[in-house]
């Protein structure tokens, strides 16, 4: 349900989520989806997911209606 990286030096720092956020990309367009939806984001990665086209939704902070960001993918 969520990313995280192990402290001290690594190599990937830095490039995790966008590895991630590509890859659920390519995934929601094999499958034929329309949108790719992160649910319950951490606040602090609403401005990095918003620079990627992802628009922020305000849910009731509820599991029946949380925060969520959404991105259209164009065919």
């Amino acid at each position: 349900d969520f990313i995280e990286r192990v402290s001290g030096a690594n190599a990937l720092k830095g490039r995790v989520t966008p590895i991630a956020v590509t890859a659920y990309e390519v995934y929601a367009r094999l499958i034929s989806a329309s949108q790719v939806r992160i649910i319950k984001p951490a606040q602090a990665l609403i401005t990095y997911y918003s620079s990627l086209n992802y628009i922020f939704v305000k849910g009731s902070n509820t599991d029946e209606n949380p925060d969520y960001l959404y991105k259209t993918l164009e065919d």
